[in-house]
């Protein structure tokens, strides 16, 4: 991994800060950084790639809050 994309990646994860993003957020969202961070562009995480992230972050939650509860359970087949 170049060292661009692992600068992006610490960026991102101190933002996070434990959360998570559905893997194609993630993924663009350190594009972006990289891209910034190469470009020599400050702030990397502007308020408009933090509104992303954070709204990536809601949708993530919104889809584990959706999803059924099976642990421990099984289903039979017919």
């Amino acid at each position: 991994m170049a060292l661009s994309t692992e600068a992006a990646e610490a960026l991102l994860a101190g933002y996070l800060a434990g959360r998570t993003l559905p893997p194609a957020v993630h993924k663009a969202v350190v594009l972006a950084a990289r891209a910034r961070l190469i470009d020599g562009d400050i702030p990397v995480l502007d308020e408009m790639l933090c509104i992303v992230i954070d709204r990536g972050v809601e949708a993530e939650r919104a889809i584990e809050d959706s999803s059924p509860h099976t642990h421990g359970t099984t289903r039979e087949r017919s």
